[in-house]
């Protein structure tokens, strides 16, 4: 289980400055859609976002497109997502486990690239992502939503 090298969406690739990790909980678009509106106001005042997903989800996904490049992480599950595993406690396990291993493998191939990650952005239901950052010495944040439910 590999991760994958950022692909620009478009051919401008982003906002051209500091590199920043958007990581949402996969496959959930009331998590994913506020941190793609995030990741806009970013690329408006010229940091370069790089939307993180699982490979499930980019194989049956469009790109969300400029202004964002997109890498892949492995969830252990990458033929069939959250879907392909016996419970969500599995694939909760699952996912930290591989996704652990696959976003710093990320981390480091983004850094020997010449584009160091100055942040990582993470779904707090992804809190292992802040131990993953912290281990390669990146500043992390956790990016809260909220639902519009009672609106």
């Amino acid at each position: 289980m590999e991760s994958t090298p950022p692909t620009d969406a478009s051919s401008s690739g982003g906002g051209g400055g500091a590199n920043v990790l958007l990581l949402p909980f996969p496959g959930a678009q009331g998590h994913t859609n506020p941190m793609l509106q995030f990741g806009r106001r970013l690329a408006y005042h010229g940091l370069s976002p790089t939307l993180v997903a699982t490979h499930y989800v980019l194989s049956t996904t469009p790109p969300p497109g400029d202004p964002f490049r997109v890498a892949a992480i492995s969830d252990g599950f990458d033929a069939g997502g959250s879907a392909s595993s016996p419970n969500i406690a599995q694939y909760m396990s699952r996912l930290e486990a591989v996704g652990s291993e696959t976003l710093r493998e990320l981390l480091l191939s983004e850094a020997r690239a010449g584009r160091p990650v100055r942040v990582l952005v993470y779904d707090p239901l992804l809190a292992w992502a802040l131990r993953v950052a912290r281990a390669a010495g990146v500043p992390a944040a956790a990016f809260f939503s909220q639902p519009c439910d009672g609106v």
